[in-house]
């Protein structure tokens, strides 16, 4: 689907030009758009090329899904997450000091005359 030129997928119905998403979790969606007649917008993870794609449609009777490869952002996003995950201890640890300090401290200051 996606590895695909624009010119190749132009007038074409996505089910016929890519049938291998027909039953994949993106048809509902798209078929929601139509039937209700809104925008929606989602990414989606495509097993063949082992990408990420972010998806709009559009519900006009000459449209079809736009999209683009965001693995890259995708990775970067997970990589944050990671990040984010292993300084969670860091954090913990960080509060219990503060608070250590301010008794500390409370008690520094009650006993001094």
């Amino acid at each position: 689907m996606a590895r695909r030129r624009p010119e190749e997928l132009l007038g074409t119905i996505i089910w016929e030009a890519c049938p291998d998403v027909v039953g994949s979790l993106m048809q509902p969606i798209c078929e929601r758009a139509m039937r209700d007649q809104v925008s929606v917008h989602f990414d989606m993870f495509y097993p063949p090329y082992d990408s990420w794609f972010e998806h709009h449609v559009y519900p006009l009777p000459e449209s079809s899904p736009f999209f683009r490869d965001v693995t890259a952002r995708k990775e970067a996003e997970r990589k944050i997450q990671q990040l984010n995950e292993s300084c969670r201890p860091r954090d913990r640890e960080l509060e219990e000091s503060k608070l250590l300090f301010g008794k500390m401290k409370a008690l520094k200051i009650s006993m001094t005359p």
